[in-house]
């Protein structure tokens, strides 16, 4: 299904409010290989990274419970 127009903005701010960008540089063609490997196993770069800051925070006895309301 295609979003509309109003779909997408609403998308976008709510993205604007509650996400943020982590970022590392690596060399472009470490990026490349690590792209490609992990499109061959089904997975996502930011999956990946998700699942390696998941077991940083746990390992270091912080792991991340979201805020109530």
């Amino acid at each position: 299904m295609t979003l509309t127009e109003k779909q997408k903005k609403w998308r976008n701010d709510w993205e604007k409010k509650n996400r943020c960008n982590l970022a590392c540089k690596v060399h472009k063609d470490y990026a490349a290989h690590a792209k490609q490997v992990a499109a061959e196993n089904g997975d996502t770069i930011s999956g990946i990274l998700k699942v390696a800051m998941d077991a940083y925070l746990e390992e270091h006895g912080r792991p991340f419970t979201k805020p109530q309301k």
